[in-house]
C-alpha cells in the first residue's frame, strides 16, 4: 500500500516550525521530531488507515520542512518538489503567517483531544 499524501493540515504543521523560528535552513530536531510525533498515528487518514513504523517519521517531517522551505517565495533558490499544496501552504506562510499559526494551533488542539475534523478551508486555494 502507498504512503498517503501530505494533507493540508499536516503540511500546516510542518510550516508553524519554520514560522516560528524565522525559517532556519533546516528544521531543528526537536521540533521535527514534536511534529512527526503528532503525525506518525495517522489519525488525520482516518480509521480506516493503518500507519507503519515509518509512517510520518523524523526524516520525512525534515523533507517536508525543507520542501516548504525551498517553496517559499522569497527563496531565491531552485524548489524542491513539494507539491501544489506544498507551494501554496509556503506562499500563506509567507503572506499571512498569523493565520497559518492560528490554524496550527487548532489542528494541534483537535489532535490533543483525539477528535480531529478536516476543517472548511475553501477561502484558502489549497482546500
Amino acid at each position: 500500500m502507498r504512503r498517503p499524501k501530505w494533507l493540508r493540515d499536516e503540511i500546516l504543521l510542518v510550516a508553524e516550525v519554520g514560522i516560528r523560528l524565522g525559517w532556519p535552513t533546516t528544521g531543528p530536531t526537536e521540533e521535527v521530531s514534536r511534529v512527526s510525533s503528532l503525525l506518525a498515528s495517522g489519525t488525520m487518514h482516518g480509521e480506516e488507515f493503518l500507519p507503519g513504523p515509518k509512517f510520518r517519521n523524523v526524516n520525512g517531517v525534515s523533507r517536508k520542512y525543507f520542501d516548504l522551505y525551498s517553496a517559499r517565495p522569497s527563496y531565491e533558490g531552485k524548489a524542491t518538489n513539494g507539491g501544489k499544496a506544498t507551494q501554496e501552504i509556503a506562499a500563506l506562510a509567507e503572506s499571512d503567517p498569523q493565520l497559518v499559526l492560528r490554524l496550527a494551533e487548532d489542528i494541534r488542539r483537535m489532535l490533543a483531544k483525539g477528535h480531529y475534523e478536516r476543517r472548511d478551508l475553501s477561502f484558502l486555494s489549497c482546500e
